[in-house]
């Protein structure tokens, strides 16, 4: 393995951290309206509606299985920028899901328009998650990031997620 392609797959399995998963929102896959639509953008380091664009920016992107688990469970976190907070102009969404055998099953959501300040800064809303409720034998799991926005001078954001192994 090349040495480019070997730092790439230790930042993405947790990097100095083997106990977190981490992914970063410009390597999340949008969806097909999202592009038809010409919504967003990315640069180095986060996913935000185009100029003068309103609608919903959604993303989807995979959780491998983390090594070095321990604890009690998994804290799930995202990174973003919500402007307004928990106005409704706009909002960042996180959603751990699980696929598998009888459909898709929500295992949590974070909400900015629940968890935010009203700045311009960046945040990290998260939620842990006990072992009891992830089962990873017969399907797979993957994250979604919502981006919507009714007010196009406001400038949500999504920068990434993780999984880390927790104590409660």
């Amino acid at each position: 393995m090349s040495g480019n392609a070997f730092a790439a797959d230790e930042f993405a399995f947790g990097g100095l951290n083997p106990s977190c998963y981490t992914y970063p929102a410009v390597a999340m896959t949008p969806y097909d309206e999202s592009i038809q639509e010409n919504r967003y953008r990315m640069t180095h380091e986060r996913v935000y509606h185009r100029d003068g664009v309103t609608g919903l920016v959604l993303l989807y992107g995979p959780v491998h299985p983390w090594k070095d688990v321990f604890g009690d469970g998994v804290r799930f976190s995202a990174t973003f920028r919500d402007p307004d907070g928990p106005g409704t102009a706009s909002q960042v969404v996180a959603q751990l899901r699980f696929v598998g055998p009888g459909g898709i099953r929500i295992i949590s959501t974070l909400d900015s328009n629940q968890r935010a300040q009203a700045t311009d800064d960046i945040q990290v809303m998260s939620e842990p998650i006990n072992f009891s409720e992830l089962d990873q034998t017969d399907g797979y799991y993957v994250v979604r990031f919502y981006l919507q926005r009714t007010d196009a001078t406001l400038r949500p954001a999504a920068f990434g997620y993780n999984l880390c192994s927790a104590i409660f």
